[in-house]
């Protein structure tokens, strides 16, 4: 695919679409990336209103957003209830526990439902965002209003919780330090599941077995289409031609965030670090599922006998 190439605007669009005077130019690069960033907030919708990074690309403020009834509403209601839920749960275990045996079967049949209308609406969501991203337009009215309702089940962490009002003033949160949470916090998951589980059973020799890597897969596919998607997203860039004067300039500039530059260093390093995530991600979980699958082919698809399907159940 041809990278898009746009031309910069001049100084009086530019400065009528920021809504004052240009500054004074530091050098002539610098001020070419400005007008290209300008050039992407005002021509290219993709690039200039991104739902991760509203401190760079919005017109809202830093200082706004952050405030309890803006960004902090929708992690503070999630936090207030898996507190409850835990709680509850450790209250009243073992009558939940009676209450899931009589009904077991019931709940698993809307289980499996519930999995189905999950899995749809997060291949509905990742379709509307990457169309969204690569210059196509938004779902109409009211298909797009119940997208952006039923947001919250594609699983984006970088998404929900502000990680913009915990960084320190004079910094900001960017596509690079999205990428680092979304792929080192499994991984870190992962890592402390295992010695957790080693932990138990150094103490209890012979207690019950924790299938930590099982449980981990099972969590990762319900994250792993959001993380895969910020992981392709660190290789796509703008690119602008821009002349001053007799001299031209070109800047690059990454779609998902327009605040990096793609010729800098920094870009290269996220670029190397993505495509080892490649690896991991995409490639190795789906590779990872599969390995566990062949491994207990016996005791997911038994050979030979008269089986029955409650016993295969039971067996696997």
């Amino acid at each position: 695919m041809q990278p898009m190439r746009f031309r910069l605007l001049s100084k009086r669009t530019q400065s009528g679409l920021r809504g004052k005077r240009p500054q004074r130019r530091p050098s002539r690069r610098s001020t070419t990336i400005s007008r290209a960033r300008a050039c992407a907030r005002a021509c290219v919708r993709p690039a200039a209103v991104h739902p991760r990074y509203p401190p760079n690309h919005a017109t809202i403020s830093t200082a706004q957003l952050c405030e309890l009834g803006n960004a902090w509403l929708g992690p503070l209601i999630a936090f207030i209830f898996l507190t409850t839920a835990a709680v509850v749960f450790v209250k009243f275990q073992h009558q939940l526990t009676d209450w899931y045996s009589r009904h077991q079967d019931k709940l698993e049949m809307y289980g499996q439902r519930g999995t189905v209308m999950f899995v749809t609406m997060q291949i509905m969501l990742i379709l509307d965002g990457t169309h969204e991203s690569v210059g196509g337009s938004k779902v109409p009215s009211p298909f797009g209003s119940f997208l952006d309702i039923m947001g919250f089940m594609a699983f984006d962490v970088v998404k929900f919780v502000p990680f913009e009002c915990m960084v320190s003033e004079g910094q900001q949160f960017d596509h690079l330090d999205a990428l680092l949470v979304q792929t080192l916090a499994p991984l870190m998951l992962l890592a402390g599941g295992q010695v957790f589980a080693w932990v138990q059973r150094r103490r209890k020799i012979g207690g019950k077995k924790h299938y930590v890597l099982s449980s981990w897969l099972t969590l990762m596919f319900l994250v792993l289409p959001v993380i895969s998607r910020s992981v392709f997203e660190s290789f796509r860039c703008l690119e602008f031609d821009g002349r001053l004067g007799s001299r031209t300039h070109d800047v690059a500039l990454l779609a998902s965030d327009i605040s990096i530059d793609c010729t800098t260093p920094k870009y290269w390093s996220m670029r190397v670090y993505a495509a080892v995530m490649i690896l991991v991600y995409p490639l190795g979980c789906p590779l990872l599922l599969f390995i566990v699958l062949f491994r207990h082919r016996g005791r997911l698809n038994p050979q030979g006998g008269d089986w029955t399907e409650a016993e295969i159940m039971q067996e696997r």
